[in-house]
């Protein structure tokens, strides 16, 4: 299991100047390196399993049950983008969530995207998707596209975007609703939730 003191842990050294690889590299021999990487990634892996689930208590159970497998399996397992394996094992719980059916009703539309997704893989042209995304996003103001691309292509969090374009948080949450409003006026429900999953 996850370790009970987190909170306690990570103090008698600077972990969070380590980068990923660097963490990796002591995580097996102490919880304090993996305490940092918990505590780096806690947030932004909940809001992304957030934007697709929409529902609190699935996402916090997702998230911490993603970190205690993690903790259990971090003597055993070899991982060479720390980032991506942590965002690729999010993917993967929401899929059975939607598989296994442990959603709300309003979510059965997004249910069917994920079996279409599964079912026809191979046709779907993961290109031309990205290319829909990326046309759709250059149509947006400068400062709004760039705010939304350190969300969701960087996985900044709203605070790490406000110091990094030095604005206030609101203004952040208003640009990165701004142009999902813009998403979702220009692609049907098909669609908006399959690059939502894919990317």
């Amino acid at each position: 299991m996850i370790p009970k003191d987190l909170h306690k842990a990570g103090r008698s050294f600077d972990y969070n100047k380590l980068s990923d690889d660097e963490l990796m590299r002591l995580i097996s021999k102490g919880e304090d390196a993996f305490y940092e990487v918990y505590k780096r990634y806690w947030q932004k892996l909940f809001v992304y399993a957030y934007n697709l689930l929409e529902d609190r208590a699935v996402c916090e159970d997702i998230i911490q049950d993603i970190f205690t497998d993690f903790w259990k399996k971090k003597d055993k397992i070899a991982i060479a983008n720390l980032s991506h394996y942590l965002y690729q094992s999010v993917k993967f719980q929401v899929f059975n969530v939607f598989r296994n059916g442990k959603i709300a009703k309003k979510h059965v539309e997004r249910m069917r995207v994920v079996q279409f997704v599964n079912s026809t893989e191979e046709s779907l042209n993961l290109k031309e998707l990205e290319n829909v995304l990326h046309d759709l996003l250059s149509q947006l103001p400068d400062r709004c596209r760039e705010i939304f691309y350190a969300s969701r292509f960087e996985n900044l969090s709203y605070a790490e975007i406000s110091e990094k374009f030095n604005i206030s948080n609101q203004t952040v949450k208003n640009q990165i609703s701004t142009a999902l409003k813009h998403l979702r006026d220009s692609l049907d429900a098909i669609t908006l939730i399959s690059l939502a999953l894919l990317f």
